[in-house]
């Protein structure tokens, strides 16, 4: 029985230091939980911080473009500075409405303008349509894939424009690899007419969709020329200061066009000449466009040239599939880009009529105000005369 109590007191002495660790293991699991929750709290503080200042970083960055942009229109008038500071209370007032357009006529450069903003907005717009068209014309080179599928030298599903070259290369080695398993079994070559048919069909599609991806860039190209000089248009007319970037962009919009230029020749008529430089008679010179190309290109057959180890593209293609250019009106890419071009003509008689109807307008108030002159000069010499005659 003394055992038994004994044992008993034993456990209960146990049991009290399990509760008692228990109690300090809980307590220090509930020190973990608050550090944690404080670390989460002060990082969601942090975060918020970050957040707020780098909003305040944006306004602000906003206002001085603003300001630097409103600087050189001169507003001559008490309502023009009225605007402007109702822009700038406004911009700061609002800040969820950070990155939108303002309304049509909201802000002083619309007013004065005639909204063109929103105009060079839309062409933008139309500029990422044509992206978007480009997009498609590559995904044009799928219709090869069916082709190199049936020559087993593709695994994917889908096709990259950057791997053509050398799918095509593992099709004409293929086609020589099936050219000496017909020989020595004793094939004919209907099958080997048929495997070659395949390959021009596939570098006939592979040219065909290269020139479409050139001429897309061409015109995407086309759109930032017209950017550019409806930009150095506003900047002489306004006497802006000009920005250095957009030179710098230009240069390199126009390496890009001699690079995309289909023949060493095309890429070397305006070679020296800068694209928004004036030249004698007054006008900028553009930048040379290509959208009429060749299937095959010289510069399509060289480089295709030099990944194939067996025939020449030459002698898989004919004499009228190297003549062969590709139509404007066969795809939505050249359809799109007569909208675009029509679209950037409207714009620019917007801007000039304007341009012409500011000018008008400085015009008809100076008009005006020597008007009042001469009266009030008239006024007086008339009661100077009256004066004297009494």
């Amino acid at each position: 029985m003394k055992m038994e109590v004994k044992r008993l007191l034993d456990e209960t002495d146990q049991l009290q230091a399990d509760k008692e660790e228990a109690n300090k293991l809980t307590i220090v699991a509930q020190k973990h939980l608050e550090d944690a929750l404080l670390s989460v709290q002060q990082e969601r503080d942090q975060k918020l911080a970050y957040k707020k200042e780098l909003e305040q970083m944006r306004n602000a960055e906003h206002l001085q473009q603003l300001n630097s942009m409103l600087f050189g229109l001169q507003a001559n008038s008490d309502d023009d500075t009225q605007a402007l500071k109702q822009l700038e209370s406004s911009f700061i007032a609002e800040n969820n409405d950070f990155g939108k357009m303002p309304p049509k006529g909201a802000d002083l450069f619309s007013e004065i303008h005639g909204d063109m903003h929103g105009r060079i907005a839309e062409l933008e717009a139309k500029n990422d349509q044509l992206a978007l068209s480009l997009k498609d014309a590559e995904r044009d080179i799928s219709f090869v894939v069916p082709v190199l599928k049936k020559l087993e030298v593709m695994s994917t599903p889908e096709l990259d424009h950057s791997q053509l070259k050398q799918l095509c290369d593992d099709a004409l080695t293929k086609i020589e690899q099936l050219t000496e398993s017909t020989s020595k079994v004793g094939l004919g070559g209907k099958q080997l007419d048929i495997l070659k048919a395949d390959l021009r069909t596939a570098v006939l599609a592979a040219g065909a969709n290269n020139a479409k991806v050139a001429a897309a860039q061409d015109l995407m190209i086309a759109v930032a020329d017209f950017l550019y000089r409806l930009y150095h248009q506003l900047v002489s007319t306004h006497g802006l200061e000009a920005d250095k970037n957009a030179a710098e962009v230009m240069k390199k919009l126009r390496q890009f066009a001699k690079d995309n230029a289909e023949s060493e020749e095309i890429a070397q008529l305006d070679e020296g000449v800068e694209s928004g430089t004036e030249t004698e008679s007054g006008r900028s010179p553009r930048i040379m466009l290509n959208l009429q190309r060749h299937v095959i290109s010289s510069n399509f057959a060289k480089a295709m040239n030099e990944q194939l180890g067996g025939d020449r593209v030459e002698d898989i293609v004919t004499e009228s599939d190297l003549r062969e250019r590709i139509v404007p009106a066969d795809s939505d890419i050249f359809k799109v880009s007569d909208c675009l071009t029509e679209l950037s003509k409207i714009v620019r008689r917007t801007v000039e009529n304007a341009m012409n109807a500011r000018v008008e307008n400085e015009d008809q108030q100076e008009l005006t105000l020597n008007n009042m002159k001469l009266r009030s000069l008239l006024a007086t010499k008339r009661y100077t005369s009256a004066l004297l005659n009494s």
